[in-house]
């Protein structure tokens, strides 16, 4: 049944409530400062790191990249970016953000994103035990199912 009625409570029913048009997303990953930085478009750091402006992306993704409590930069409009953080985002027109993913490392030929504290979903590849992170990017770059390594314990 189509409404235009407001929602009440009423058990047995489900309301669709009709909202704006579907936000169109772009997703594009780069590297910049030694890390890599995953820009969503249209959203917004729900959280400004501090009320800073800068001018230039290039300088904000510096200024981030430095500070440890920066977790990525909104772009509000040309010529206008701030520092964010948490991991909270919220809608913004014709806004994008950076998020700050990881740091860039590179090994073998290939570029290696790593990131303290985290984890990688999935089985291991085999039972093997590497040494040293040299030896398991290597095996890890030589098999074309391995999508990346797992260091526990010591760097």
């Amino acid at each position: 049944v189509v409404s235009t009625q407001s929602t009440g409570s009423s058990s047995g029913t489900t309301v669709y409530a009709k909202g704006g048009e579907q936000i169109k997303q772009v997703t594009v990953t780069m590297t910049n400062n030694g890390y890599t930085w995953k820009m969503k478009s249209p959203w917004q750091f729900a959280t400004k790191l501090n009320k800073t402006k800068y001018t230039s992306l290039s300088a904000a993704l510096k200024a981030c990249a430095k500070n440890a409590k920066c977790t990525g930069v909104t772009k509000e409009k040309k010529g206008e970016y701030y520092l964010g953080s948490g991991t909270k985002y919220k809608p913004g027109k014709d806004m994008a953000i950076f998020i700050k993913y990881g740091v860039l490392s590179m090994y073998g030929g290939y570029t290696w994103t790593y990131k303290d504290g985290y984890t990688m979903s999935g089985g291991h590849l085999s039972s093997t035990t590497y040494t040293t992170k040299a030896k398991a990017l290597a095996a890890c770059k030589a098999n074309d199912k391995c999508t990346g390594v797992i260091l526990e314990g010591k760097k």
